[in-house]
């Protein structure tokens, strides 16, 4: 229970901090509409581009780290398949 907790407060985090980059991205371009429009939308959009591959390779990172399902069980199953001597 205490995981799911700190899991919903981590995913809350990052929202919020994704709405406030977003809304001062806003602000950025309404600040600059008629001088350098272009230049801050395209901006803001290279920071959630580079923002969303920064996830994408910090959780594929984590996912490539985490041991395989069932590692362990499967390993003590081919134990206990040894121990009987039916094992390969």
């Amino acid at each position: 229970m205490a995981l799911l907790r700190v899991l919903v407060c981590l995913i809350g985090a990052v929202a919020c901090a994704l709405l406030a980059l977003a809304f001062a991205l806003t602000t950025l371009v309404v600040a600059l509409w008629d001088t350098h429009r272009t230049l801050a939308l395209l901006g803001g959009t290279l920071v959630f581009i580079g923002l969303a591959v920064l996830f994408g390779a910090l959780g594929a990172r984590t996912l490539r780290d985490q041991p395989r399902i069932l590692q362990g069980s499967l390993q003590e199953l081919r134990e206990d398949q040894r121990r009987a001597g039916g094992g390969s």
